[in-house]
């Protein structure tokens, strides 16, 4: 199982005039290493905007992951606790006959969205879920677990111009409707994140992003599509690097 590891920025911004309460804004970059970006001394990279947060934040120079994959990670992020305490220690695979794919985040287990919304707090998700698939349980629903808005998707991740998932399923969801809309997803998920933030300036709002970039399928603007749902087979699973999975049994 290749290591990951991702870029977590906590932001708070400025305090609302009607309310003295911090707005929060959770950033997850996925499948970035801690030298992907420039102000941790990559050569290579232009990341302007990173570096921005950076300088004018803090950086945190000794900061671990609980996991060192999808699932896993978020599952440690929301809940504050080990991911085994959760039952999710591995990705949630896409293919149904794999033996992760039937977890999910129990409702049992409490995030800091459910204690923020607890606390009056607008609260939303926008990006990727990954706890747990809906067609397995309606528990594992994101606004079963504290977040009033859900725009995204549940799986691993998703062509950025069909939005058909690693399981040759199409998956992009406003809140519990499966929705088509065109549009590349950096672009919709930033976009849905600024109308968050401008229809709940005045606070308190808690805003989780998780965003698909940087993991796999690499599309750029204008890029074809790699997946459909009529391709069964010639998506994700068809790539070089995941035939390794069918041979070895392994998620990654």
């Amino acid at each position: 199982m290749k290591r990951r590891l991702c870029l977590l920025l906590l932001l708070s911004a400025s305090p609302a005039k009607a309310d003295d309460r911090p707005n929060f804004v959770i950033i997850m970059v996925d499948d970035m290493g801690y030298a992907g970006v420039r102000c941790f001394g990559n050569p290579y990279f232009e990341t302007p905007e990173i570096d921005r947060l950076a300088a004018e934040g803090m950086r945190l120079t000794d900061f671990h992951s609980s996991g060192t994959v999808c699932s896993p990670t978020r599952a440690g992020l929301l809940t504050g606790r080990y991911q085994q305490r959760a039952g999710i220690e591995a990705v949630i695979h896409p293919v149904r006959e794999h033996p992760e794919h039937r977890k999910g985040l129990q409702k049992t287990e409490v995030t800091f969205a459910e204690l923020l919304q607890s606390a009056d707090y607008a609260t939303a998700l926008i990006g990727k879920w990954h706890q747990g698939y809906v067609h397995n349980s309606e528990d594992y629903h994101p606004q079963n677990h504290g977040f009033d808005e859900f725009l995204g998707y549940h799986s691993g991740n998703i062509d950025f111009v069909s939005h058909v998932g690693d399981h040759n399923e199409h998956d992009w969801w406003h809140g519990r409707k499966e929705t088509k809309e065109e549009g590349y997803v950096t672009d919709l998920i930033n976009r849905y994140a600024l109308e968050f933030i401008e229809r709940n300036k005045e606070g308190p709002f808690c805003l989780y992003i998780p965003h698909l970039a940087i993991h796999n399928p690499v599309q750029v603007r204008g890029d074809p599509v790699r997946r459909s749902e009529e391709d069964v087979g010639k998506g994700r699973w068809n790539d070089p690097v995941d035939r390794n999975w069918r041979r070895s049994g392994h998620p990654h």
